[in-house]
């Protein structure tokens, strides 16, 4: 701006000299003289207005450098090379956890076994490809300790999951998503490294179609796919659906606090998978079928304020007992609170709890867990934990 209005301002006073030369020899010495200060005066205030200007472009400069100050310089290069990301359509990410650990087992009955271990937890490898502005596709191969690599993901996403946000960017308040997901059911939101009592009750990754409606307030979606665990007597069908509502509190109602809760229902929650494939270790069915489904509801908080203090509490249960065992009736809950002290560094605390989740030869979860975890950035997406 400030070399326009300076080429603005040579052009001004070339023209004016130019007329000046031409008129010079019918005007008297007295009115150059007046010409003359008006030339200043102009030239006084084009040199204010430059003043302006450039003190406009300092504010400017400082008021963003005061912006980047709350998430520090690494959150500006994350922002940049996400948008570098999205501009060239393609983008490859990864995960690798290396986790030690040490775990009691104090069961009903019998004495109590204690372990430790150092693994390679996870190693995730994840390829994005932004086909159309609203069309994303996403495969994501996982390998666990012992296990051999897997496709854990393969979605096709339209108008979700960051293609753009939907009724904003799209123009359009739905969304869908087709291919191998987690279906919405449950939150698992976590602070810690581990997932919650809650996941591990609830998390599902089937082959389903997701469709739902969407603006800043409120999230509804709904699902259908063809499960793992039948029901005795029934054909191998598309039978069991999911749906979810979630409610968020906009940025710009309330800046300096976040709040997002949310319910989900499952009409068979033994489709999750850790639960399905403790059935087939503990009630071993031939085939894999249950007398009768059972659905789960699950519900959440999630607060935090500042981006510095949160809180996360969450349920997750089956409504109804099994036919299986009377007493088998699986539930399970989660309550953390972390708190950011200095920026890279977190600190987290984990207490939950299951009921009723004990089977015909050992307990499906614990009845309590208790963690805290401390995570300190050291590097850009390199954390030590």
């Amino acid at each position: 701006m400030k070399k326009i209005l300076t080429c603005f301002l040579s052009l001004a006073v070339a023209v004016f000299l130019f007329s000046g030369s031409a008129l010079a020899q019918d005007m008297s010495k007295e009115g150059l003289t007046k010409e003359l200060k008006a030339l200043k005066e102009r030239t006084r205030r084009f040199e204010e207005a430059l003043t302006i200007l450039e003190e406009a472009e300092t504010s400017v400069i400082k008021e963003d450098e005061d912006e980047i100050q709350p998430g520090g310089t690494r959150e500006l290069n994350k922002d940049v090379e996400d948008l570098e990301k999205y501009i060239q359509g393609i983008e490859f990410s990864g995960t690798i956890e290396v986790e030690a650990g040490y775990e009691q087992f104090k069961p009903k009955v019998g004495e109590k076994v204690d372990s430790s271990d150092l693994t390679l937890a996870t190693v995730d490898f994840a390829v994005d490809a932004l086909i159309t502005d609203r069309m994303r596709t996403h495969v994501l191969f996982e390998y666990e300790d012992d296990e051999n690599v897997i496709v854990d993901e393969a979605i096709i996403h339209y108008q979700a999951e960051e293609v753009c946000v939907p009724d904003l960017s799209c123009n359009s308040p739905w969304y869908a998503s087709i291919g191998k997901l987690s279906i919405p059911f449950g939150y698992f939101e976590s602070h810690l490294i581990s997932g919650p009592l809650t996941e591990d009750l609830g998390e599902s990754k089937e082959t389903a179609v997701v469709a739902g409606i969407y603006n800043p307030f409120i999230n509804i979606a709904a699902g259908v796919f063809n499960g793992d665990i039948d029901k005795t007597g029934n054909d191998d069908h598309i039978e069991s659906y999911v749906a979810a509502c979630r409610f968020t509190l906009p940025e710009d109602v309330s800046p300096n606090v976040g709040l997002m809760i949310g319910v989900s229902y499952i009409s068979n929650i033994a489709d999750s998978d850790d639960l399905a494939d403790f059935f087939v270790e503990g009630f071993e069915p031939d085939p894999i079928a249950i007398k009768d489904y059972v659905a789960g509801f699950s519900s959440f908080i999630s607060v935090s304020f500042m981006n510095r203090f949160f809180f996360e509490a969450e349920y997750v249960g089956a409504v109804e007992s099994f036919e299986e065992d009377k007493n088998f009736k699986p539930k399970a809950w989660n309550f953390e609170v972390a708190f950011i002290p200095i920026e890279d560094f977190e600190v987290a605390v984990r207490y939950g709890g299951s009921l009723d989740t004990f089977g015909t030869t050992e307990n499906f979860l614990p009845d309590t867990q208790v963690g805290i975890c401390g995570i300190y950035e050291i590097f850009n997406n390199t954390s030590i934990v």
